[in-house]
């Protein structure tokens, strides 16, 4: 506050539902100063369950599951893994489940005039998720404007693992997309989210290729999502083939920049790329 950092705290009230003494934060979003949420697990008499807690006025309040969300999770694992709040009391929470069929699945629950909803499943997630292992979740999410938000993350079909893309429009979530199969050959995932603007998003992850693992970027325009691209140059100085793009951020529609590791040789370095005029530049 001020530019002073305060004590940490524990969450409160997060102790008295952490019965099975793990539990942990992910995800933080502040929508202005004072008003943030926060993300995460605690462990229960039935497993793993989601949680988030609200801060009003600078002050925080007691922890809850998300509503729904003991619901969806018949097979005791649920976690929240990523928080947006683009206005006071305005945001949207994603991560996963384990349904009765021991698959786990993805999820989305979004906060409006203060009040959380019920956790839902990702539409068209399930659809996508065919694969004998059953692994989806939501990884990152990120909101514009209230009711306008993008999440992405991963699913299995019967290739391996692959990422996608869904959007929030009107306070709506429209269906789940694959994104970078095209590219993709092995494992993939969606890992990070940004929107500078409703409809207006980048999304970033891994996927696989014939020569090992390589950094992706995907962008919204329009409120339609383009293809999945490699990032430019990455795979060329990724020599020792494991390259992921781990984060994104937009500042205004087609300005963003994306950051990630890959491997030069035995080592592991960092990178950054940036998108102008909505145009990705080299690594």
């Amino acid at each position: 506050t001020g530019g002073i950092w305060r004590d940490a705290e524990p969450i409160p009230a997060l102790k008295a539902l952490n019965g099975g003494n793990r539990a942990e934060a992910y995800s933080v979003s502040c929508a202005v100063p004072g008003e943030c949420a926060v993300t995460g697990y605690y462990t229960g008499g039935a497993g793993r369950q989601a949680f988030v807690v609200t801060q009003t006025g600078g002050i925080w309040r007691d922890a809850e599951p998300i509503p729904g969300i003991a619901f969806l999770n018949g097979g005791d694992k649920a976690e929240s893994y990523s928080v947006s709040c683009a206005a006071v009391g305005e945001c949207a929470a994603t991560g996963v489940y384990r349904d009765n069929n021991a698959k786990n699945q993805g999820f989305v629950v979004s906060q409006t005039n203060g009040e959380w909803g019920n956790a839902e499943p990702i539409p068209g997630l399930e659809v996508l998720n065919e694969g004998v292992m059953g692994t989806a979740a939501g990884a990152s999410v990120s909101c514009a404007a209230p009711g306008e938000c993008a999440a992405t993350g991963w699913y299995t079909d019967f290739s391996g693992q692959q990422g996608f893309v869904v959007s929030q429009t009107g306070g709506e979530w429209g269906s789940a997309k694959a994104t970078a199969k095209a590219l993709n050959f092995g494992s993939g995932r969606g890992l990070s989210v940004s929107c500078a603007a409703p409809g207006e998003c980048s999304a970033t992850g891994a996927y696989e290729d014939d020569d090992g693992t390589q950094g992706f970027v995907a962008t919204q325009a329009d409120g339609l999502w383009e293809a999945a691209i490699p990032i430019p140059n990455l795979k060329a100085q990724n020599i020792g083939n494991h390259a992921v793009a781990s984060a994104v951020s937009c500042s205004v529609p087609g300005e963003c920049t994306a950051t990630g590791f890959y491997k030069p040789g035995i080592v592991t370095e960092g990178f950054v790329v940036t998108q102008t005029k909505g145009e990705w530049g080299r690594a």
